[in-house]
């Protein structure tokens, strides 16, 4: 059932794109669905560190059939509503994403309550681990350069 929750969540991000961004490229498509499966991780990891009892597939299911809220972009096409729609999109898609995982991962009471917390716990982080998993990279990256005698950045 992975499937139909991937397609759902490329048409919703397909959608959205389309209509409240009033633009679409393939390249902007593939980073959408490259971070939303970022995201799934980050959904998932929070979840597992509240106490979360299920797997990943099970909380790709949710975020995926989550994002059938962006049917809700479709009245953006009516430019008085285009500002209201452009908030309650993105809303619509937290609080089913929210309450999806909190069924998905059998959490109960405050760990339900403090899952968007946990959410932005772990995106900050995976941000720290990746700025110094970059900085060593770099500082690697300069020592070969000096060792091979080639100019620095």
């Amino acid at each position: 059932m992975n499937g139909p929750a991937v397609l759902v969540a490329s048409l919703g991000l397909l959608l959205s794109s389309s209509v409240l961004f009033h633009s679409f490229s393939f390249p902007a498509l593939a980073v959408g669905l490259i971070g939303w499966f970022v995201s799934v991780a980050i959904v998932f990891g929070a979840g597992r560190l509240l106490g979360g009892k299920n797997d990943y597939s099970s909380t790709l299911r949710v975020m995926g059939f989550a994002r059938v809220a962006d049917l809700v972009a479709l009245f953006g096409l009516i430019p008085q509503l285009m500002p209201l729609i452009a908030f309650l999109t993105p809303a619509l898609i937290f609080i089913g994403t929210w309450m999806g995982v909190i069924a998905a991962q059998h959490l109960k009471g405050w760990r339900a309550f403090l899952l968007p917390v946990a959410m932005m716990f772990v995106v900050v982080a995976v941000f720290i681990v990746s700025v110094i998993l970059i900085g060593g990279a770099a500082m690697s990256l300069d020592s070969v350069l000096n060792y091979l005698g080639l100019p620095n950045f």
